[in-house]
C-alpha cells in the first residue's frame, strides 16, 4: 500500500511539472474521494473550472478510467486481495490539476466489540466502543436518542440529559454480510410496577396465556394478552397462545 501511495504521489508531482499551475488553476469536483466496497463499482464525475475538456494523466492500475468532455467515468475493479487498496486518479485540464483520492476495501471476515451492552447516564453521557474489522466501511444504525461518530477504531455514544422514563434501544452495526448490535440503556425514571420494562403479568391468565376449561376440557387463548381460539383432544380450532403480558398500568407501557 506505501509503495501504491508513493507512487500516486510521484504521479501527481509529475502532473504538476507538465502543467503550469498558476493562481488561475481552480480544477475541483463535488467528489472529495471515491471510495468502493470489495465488489467494485462503475461510477462517473463531472469536474468543475475546465477548458471544455479534460485528461487522466495516471490512475492505478485496479481502476480503468476515460474522460469525455468534463465527465470523467471509472470502473473500479472487484478486489480479490486479502488487504485494501488505495490510490488516487489524476487529471488536468488546461493549466489545471486535480487529484482524487481512492481506496477499496476487502471482504470483511469478522468484525469485533469491546462492548454489547452500555449504560449511560441519565444527565447525559458519552461512551466509547472499539470497534475490531478486517473489512472495509462499518455502517451504524442508531436510535434518535443517541448521536454515533466513528473515527477509526472507535464508535463514540452521545446522549443528552435525560428528563423522562429510562430509555433502551439498540444499536446496529454492518460491514459486509456481518452485523452486530450494541444495547444501549440510558437511565431515567423507573416505573414502580413494571421496573420500566413497559408490561406486567396478565391479570387473567396469570402470565400462562391461557386458560383451561372444565366444559370444553381444553384450553382457550387468552384474549386479554392476544390469544384466541381454543386447543382440545380433537385439535386446535384456531388456536393462538397470548403472551401473557399487557401494557403496565401505570406508565402504559411507555
Amino acid at each position: 500500500m506505501k509503495k501504491q501511495l508513493f507512487k500516486c504521489a510521484m504521479m501527481v508531482y509529475a502532473a504538476a511539472m507538465m502543467v503550469s499551475c498558476s493562481s488561475d488553476a481552480n480544477l475541483s469536483c463535488d467528489v472529495k474521494k471515491i471510495a468502493a466496497d470489495v465488489n467494485g463499482v462503475q461510477d462517473s464525475l463531472m469536474l468543475k473550472g475546465t477548458d471544455g475538456s479534460c485528461e487522466v494523466v495516471y490512475a492505478p492500475d485496479w481502476v480503468n478510467v476515460s474522460t469525455h468532455d468534463t465527465v470523467v467515468n471509472y470502473v473500479i475493479a472487484a478486489n480479490k486481495d486479502s488487504v485494501p487498496r488505495e490510490g488516487c486518479i489524476v487529471v488536468t485540464s488546461g493549466h489545471s490539476q486535480l487529484s482524487i483520492p481512492v481506496e477499496q476495501g476487502v471482504k470483511t471476515s469478522y468484525l469485533l466489540l469491546t462492548d454489547k451492552e452500555v449504560k449511560m447516564a441519565r444527565e447525559g453521557d458519552t461512551v466509547r466502543v472499539a470497534v475490531v474489522t478486517d473489512g472495509g466501511k462499518v455502517n451504524i444504525e442508531a436510535f434518535p436518542e443517541i448521536v454515533t461518530a466513528l473515527n477509526g477504531s472507535y464508535l463514540t455514544l452521545i446522549s443528552k440529559k435525560n428528563e423522562g422514563k429510562q430509555i433502551s434501544g439498540e444499536i446496529k452495526l454492518t460491514s459486509g454480510d456481518i452485523s452486530e448490535k450494541i444495547t444501549v440503556t440510558i437511565e431515567g425514571d423507573v416505573c414502580p410496577t413494571c421496573n420500566s420494562t413497559g408490561y406486567v403479568k396478565c391479570p387473567k391468565c396469570k402470565g400462562q396465556g391461557n386458560t383451561f376449561s372444565m366444559s370444553i376440557q381444553g384450553i382457550i387463548g387468552c384474549k386479554t394478552c392476544g390469544g384466541k381460539g381454543t386447543s382440545t383432544r380433537a385439535g386446535d380450532f384456531g388456536y393462538r397462545n397470548g403472551s401473557g403480558k399487557v401494557p403496565c398500568p401505570t406508565c402504559k407501557g411507555k
